[in-house]
């Protein structure tokens, strides 16, 4: 049993139990400690009224206690303070528009442009940042996102993938699709929105994307003017998806398992002569060489790397778990385009009898 409190929230009275409130009050406090000044109160207010509104339209929907996913819902959607608070060059120490309080805020809170880009952005049309967008989708928003990126018609864009679809087989374009649906990071939160139209970040902006484009829950979504064919896609796009992980799953610890049995062998050949495991897989060093051997247990690395990777990806969209940062799936390519070059390069120094 919890306690609950009357909160009233830009003006207007909601229930909430006790750790959504304790939550709620540690979120303003910090929105209030990121945003100084005038502009800062400001975008605090414009914050606290659309805060007001996601509550008001549960209250509608039969919601009679806010509760912790309810806050936590409204958080993601709005940002936290740290991704807002950069994004208007904003610190703490602002106070005054001096010289030295703008090189602390320039020295605590690099330029957006440099920060947080998406890794697969290649930034040609100007500062557009490369996300899905969940405000124009059909599946995963991955052509929506592509349409904001181009600046082209994201519909025409699905019919093009559909004819493409139509002529090969539809499996290698719906592969596609779904390793773009995982790699592409969502735009969720007010900044990413701004860099995916390519908007100028600053605290006007951010405010108004915070007042005008608030994204709705996902329970209450209704794109395209059709909730149900919204969740329909939805439902298939993940079955896909799920499938897809499961195939590439097996592969990947198919690879794993003939990988390391591999290993195993070589080692169990180099240090007690035992040639039990490689004649069992028929590769035995004087019938294929050491090179092409050595080729083969490399491959296996970089199927089974790149393979739980996209399963890990799959899982994160599937069950809206925490993705892959960029910096991992970088280490991830650098690892992977290491492993396939090495064993390309053994394979072709090596002088196999196949």
């Amino acid at each position: 049993m919890k306690r609950t409190y009357p909160a009233n929230i830009d003006g207007q009275i909601f229930y909430i139990d006790d750790d959504a409130f304790n939550l709620l009050q540690c979120y303003l406090d910090e929105l209030k400690q990121t945003f100084k000044g005038e502009e800062g109160r400001e975008i605090v207010s414009d914050i606290e009224s659309r805060i007001r509104e996601h509550f008001n339209t549960l209250a509608e929907a039969g919601v009679k206690v806010i509760v912790l996913a309810d806050v936590n819902n409204v958080i993601a959607t709005m940002g936290r303070p740290e991704e807002l608070g950069c994004a208007t060059g904003e610190t703490e120490t602002v106070e005054a528009p001096e010289a030295g309080s703008a090189e602390a805020s320039s020295a605590s809170c690099p330029p957006p442009a440099a920060e947080q880009a998406p890794f697969i952005s290649i930034n040609l049309p100007g500062k557009k940042h490369l996300y899905r967008n969940l405000q124009n989708k059909v599946f995963g928003g991955v052509f929506g996102g592509l349409a904001t990126y181009l600046g082209w018609n994201a519909n025409i864009m699905r019919i093009l993938y559909l004819a493409l679809a139509l002529v090969t087989y539809f499996w290698p374009l719906t592969i596609i699709y779904l390793i773009l649906w995982m790699i592409i990071p969502a735009a969720v939160t007010p900044r990413q929105r701004l860099e995916m139209n390519g908007t100028p970040v600053n605290v006007e902006t951010v405010g108004r994307a915070v007042t005008d484009t608030v994204t709705p829950p996902p329970y209450m979504e209704n794109e395209g003017g059709s909730s149900f064919f919204s969740t329909l896609f939805n439902v298939l796009g993940k079955i896909l998806m799920g499938i897809f992980a499961l195939l590439v799953g097996s592969l990947a610890f198919a690879a794993l398992v003939c990988g390391l049995a591999l290993f195993v062998g070589i080692i169990g050949l180099m240090c007690f002569e035992s040639t039990s495991i490689l004649t069992g897989f028929n590769l035995l060093p004087s019938a294929v060489g050491w090179s092409v051997l050595a080729s083969l247990v490399l491959a296996c690395l970089f199927v089974a790397i790149t393979g739980f990777s996209l399963v890990y990806g799959a899982s994160s969209v599937i069950f809206h778990t925490k993705p892959m940062s960029s910096r991992t799936i970088l280490t991830i390519v650098i690892i992977a385009a290491v492993l396939l070059i090495t064993a390309c390069v053994c394979f072709a120094i090596g002088k196999p009898m196949f």
